[in-house]
């Protein structure tokens, strides 16, 4: 069962591509962001607290750090619950598979205002299922049977989804009455976290870093 498993995230990953178009090269210098509010808090600070000294120097900080953000290639991690699998379809004997760019869809709360913070592809984000979400990848995928697709979609709960983005001009919004980032999300990978191989990717993406402490206990 294992083998008919790695098929199929096999399968799922990109087709092989040019070096330059893989997301290790995308990714290439990347500034990694661990703590969101490192990059909310730039982006959407009034810097209206306190008197004319405090709130010009609270200007220069963020306006600086804006300007590293608006030419910068970003790698964040996104929720794990943003890559799901459905249902298997016994007639067409697939199951759909999503990945939302979810970086935090749950809100980050910041100086008094929560902040839903979302990655864009080619979708715009839009309230979905109780929460503001923008969708990467949505399609079928083909499953020899019902089991081999349930283990699938058990082995996915645990996988990592990272994302490379970047800042666009205009990154707050919005949507059905919630404050938005969204950023330019030009490049996915979802992998497991132990092994590190890779079951969805746009661009193609050798295997991500491995750590066993993640590995099933046998």
């Amino acid at each position: 069962m294992r083998v008919a498993i790695a098929v199929a995230a096999v399968a799922l990953a990109a087709a092989p591509a040019d070096a330059d178009d893989t997301f290790e090269a995308k990714a290439a210098g990347a500034q990694r962001i661990k703590q969101l509010e490192d990059l909310v808090w730039p982006l959407t600070a009034a810097c209206d607290d306190g008197d004319d000294t405090q709130q010009r120097q609270c200007r220069t900080v963020r306006d600086r750090r804006v300007a590293e953000l608006a030419n910068a290639t970003l790698l964040l991690d996104a929720e794990k619950d943003s890559f799901s699998v459905g249902a298997w379809n016994a007639a067409t004997k697939s199951a759909p598979i999503s990945l939302s760019a979810c970086i935090r869809c749950s809100g980050l709360e910041l100086d008094g205002k929560t902040w839903v913070i979302v990655g864009t592809g080619s979708a715009t984000p839009k309230f979905e299922g109780g929460k503001v979400t923008a969708k990467l990848h949505d399609n079928g995928r083909q499953f020899v049977d019902d089991k081999t697709a349930q283990n699938f979609a058990a082995m996915a709960k645990s996988a990592r989804i990272q994302l490379i983005a970047k800042v666009p001009a205009k990154p707050k919004l919005v949507v059905s009455g919630k404050n938005v980032l969204a950023l330019d999300v030009i490049g996915y990978r979802v992998y497991m976290p132990c092994d590190g191989s890779i079951v969805l990717a746009k661009p193609s993406s050798g295997p991500a870093e491995g750590d066993k402490k993640q590995c099933p206990q046998q």
